[in-house]
């Protein structure tokens, strides 16, 4: 009888090659957990992070066309100014055009998101990686100590957001405030809120929070406000909701000794504009289309 050689019983098992999606690196980890709280705030359950060559920007907003109060965020992270960055752009999710660029999008589940959260402190660095193994999104936290966590990948639903009615806003602001400043006079503006007037003059902002039930609890005002009354003025008005209000006050964990931008050139149509940390910028769009 003939030796049976181990070569012809051996079975060949093949093993997928792991392979590295993306990874984005922060050192300044106190400011992603300001990012991602202010969209708890807002109750935004999932958030769709593009990552993309140059760049990760996160687009998501509240309300849909029937709600007349809306909110629309677009935050653009520059990734040559954090640590650590890559994408391969052979496991792209996403193809782009000649509009618009490739990317890989990964839409984050807040409810995921906040059982670490807490754990991000000012001294804290922060890491997302993702590899072709799972559907899971590896976060590694570095402090005083290590903590490594995970995100399972949500379902990424395609929202398109109508900006059109900030199509002609100039790039100058009509007002610059310090954020220290701004979110200290909205953080009395939440208690008992219907909502929160701001009247956008050529060279100032006027604040009027208003409760439940049309009674003026605080007011407030920034850059060039005239002494006579605000009625008689030339100015923009846009009504902001309490939990917006509640939301733009994680604007000063993102900005630290930064400022914030303010434009408006239309009824109902408010711009807000600030850096995220030193490596990103954030546009907020509110919309106020009730009569």
């Amino acid at each position: 009888m003939e030796p049976i050689e181990l070569e012809d019983v051996k079975e060949k098992i093949e093993r997928p090659i792991e392979k590295l999606i993306f990874k984005a690196e922060f050192t300044a980890g106190y400011v992603v957990r300001q990012v991602l709280e202010f969209y708890e705030k807002l109750i935004i359950h999932g958030i769709p992070f593009y990552f993309k060559e140059k760049d990760i920007s996160i687009v998501t907003g509240t309300g849909g066309s029937k709600n007349s109060r809306r909110l629309i965020s677009t935050m653009d992270i520059y990734t040559d100014d954090i640590i650590d960055y890559y994408l391969d752009p052979d496991l792209v999710n996403i193809q782009g055009d000649e509009e618009t660029e490739s990317c890989y999008v990964e839409q984050f589940n807040i409810e995921l998101v906040k059982t670490f959260l807490k754990t991000i402190s000012k001294t804290c660095s922060i890491m997302f990686h993702k590899t072709t193994a799972s559907d899971i999104v590896h976060v590694t936290i570095k402090g005083n100590a290590t903590i490594r966590s995970g995100i399972k990948s949500g379902k990424y639903q395609t929202v398109e957001y109508d900006l059109s009615g900030f199509e002609d806003f100039s790039e100058k602001p009509n007002v610059r405030i310090d954020t220290g400043e701004f979110c200290t006079s909205i953080k009395g503006m939440t208690k008992d809120s219907g909502h929160t007037s701001f009247r956008v003059l050529k060279n100032g902002l006027f604040l009027e929070n208003y409760s439940s039930n049309g009674a003026t609890t605080k007011k407030g005002g920034f850059g060039k406000i005239p002494q006579t009354d605000i009625d008689d003025q030339q100015y923009f008005e846009t009504k902001v909701s309490g939990s917006t209000i509640k939301a733009l006050q994680k604007i000063s964990g993102m900005s630290t000794n930064s400022i914030v931008k303010i434009t408006s050139e239309e009824d109902g149509y408010l711009q807000i504009r600030h850096k995220i940390g030193d490596f990103g910028e954030h546009r907020i769009y509110l919309v106020d289309t009730a009569k």
